[in-house]
């Protein structure tokens, strides 16, 4: 997994605590069509919590930079 994201040995890897968001959430959001973030947010939820996405953001990113095979800074 890519960095902060530890993963969890029951195969737990959440992403937004706020949302219950795992890695797993991200990366099907990603199969099914919605290769831009904002996009995955939105379909997801992630960053729409209490947290405001404070401690997800960068997680979220890196994870579908990816998914869809490219930077972070192209998504």
């Amino acid at each position: 997994y890519v960095q902060p994201i530890v993963a969890n040995p029951k195969g737990r890897d959440f992403v937004d605590f706020d949302e219950d968001l795992q890695v797993k959430d991200l990366q099907n959001a990603t199969k099914d069509g919605y290769r831009e973030i904002e996009l995955v947010k939105r379909f997801t939820t992630v960053g729409m919590g209490p947290s405001q996405g404070r401690h997800s953001a960068l997680a979220t990113a890196r994870i579908v930079a990816e998914a869809t095979g490219r930077t972070v800074g192209e998504i």
